[in-house]
């Protein structure tokens, strides 16, 4: 049973912080593309920079919870599992408003 639910919701948790991380990659390619027309970007840069900041502490507490997982240290594991998923929360909540601004951008 160790690897069933366990392992899945993990799973889940990695694919979604790779979601994450190539959302990145490409709101960064737009932010570049509306900055090379010469419109103000800081805003949207700043943003991104908090986005991109929970999403590698995310990515560092998940890749902690998979070396802890694979020595057995269970309740190690889930703490930084759990931590991974509060970093991806607070990711969400600044991806909304990175979104309207950068639609604020293009529209």
């Amino acid at each position: 049973t160790r690897y069933s639910i366990g392992f899945i919701a993990h799973h889940q948790l990695g694919s979604r912080i790779d979601q994450m991380e190539t959302f990145s990659t490409a709101m960064d390619a737009r932010i570049n593309a509306i900055e090379e027309r010469g419109e103000d970007v800081s805003d949207l840069r700043e943003r991104l920079s908090r986005f991109n900041y929970h999403v590698e502490s995310a990515r560092d507490e998940y890749n902690e919870g998979v070396r802890r997982y694979e020595k057995d240290e269970l309740r190690d594991a889930n703490n930084h599992f759990r931590n991974a998923q509060r970093h991806l929360i607070l990711a969400n909540r600044i991806l909304k408003p990175l979104v309207r601004a950068y639609m604020g951008n293009v529209g």
